[in-house]
């Protein structure tokens, strides 16, 4: 066995043993809640709730609803293409103009086209969240 290796393990072993509590502390600190979010979530709470003495459990107070959660991705892009199914972008007028007759298969335009079509849909329209639908700007 080659002594020459011995000081250096020892060094990296000392420098392991030193920085380890270190790393450990910092992480631990990342998980902690500072006062002032503590309280801010305390008053959250307060104000949403109330507390049954009866079946000890929070309730929500009367009039106040969770958050609703956000539409699905999926839900607003299935919104989009049935939309430019059967809308198509007139250049000569600047707007969106009903498709006549039997909706556009999207699949059967090119590449190129659906970017265009789906970027000028994009500048003129925006999803609102409470009513789940695109609304023109």
């Amino acid at each position: 066995m080659n002594t020459h290796h011995i000081p250096s393990l020892l060094l990296s072993a000392l420098l392991i043993s030193l920085t380890a509590p270190t790393l450990a502390q910092a992480q631990v600190q990342e998980k902690v809640l500072s006062r002032q979010q503590v309280i801010q979530e305390t008053e959250a709470h307060l104000a949403m709730h109330d507390w049954d003495s009866i079946n000890s459990v929070w309730r929500l107070k009367p009039g106040m609803d969770l958050p609703k959660a956000p539409s699905s991705r999926e839900a607003a892009i299935a919104s989009r293409e049935q939309f430019l199914q059967t809308n198509r972008w007139e250049e000569n007028r600047g707007a969106w103009v009903a498709v006549e007759g039997a909706p556009r298969v999207m699949s059967r335009l090119g590449r190129h086209q659906m970017q265009l079509e789906t970027a000028r849909f994009m500048l003129t329209h925006r999803f609102d969240e409470a009513s789940k639908t695109w609304r023109s700007i």
